[in-house]
């Protein structure tokens, strides 16, 4: 019965030594924001939309990471 303790202990401690991620945090002016080592070495997610102005098919890059677009204005296609 004791083995069976140590090994399901041993077993438990294995798991979450294998899954536990370390963390970052990063202090902003206002509030603290918490990131995964994952997290903090992915680049930015950048997409594209798209509208047609006057007839003219236009498109521009949006940062999704930073909310905000890429170039200041709107490229024709």
């Amino acid at each position: 019965m004791k083995k069976k303790i140590k090994l399901i202990l041993l077993l438990l401690v294995a798991v979450l030594a294998i899954t536990k991620q370390e963390t970052n945090v990063v202090w902003g002016a206002e509030e603290i924001i918490e990131k995964t080592d994952e997290e903090a070495t992915r680049g930015d997610e950048i997409i594209i939309k798209y509208r047609i102005y006057n007839g003219i098919i236009q498109y521009r890059h949006w940062n999704v990471t930073k909310n905000r677009w890429v170039e200041p204005d709107w490229i024709n296609l």
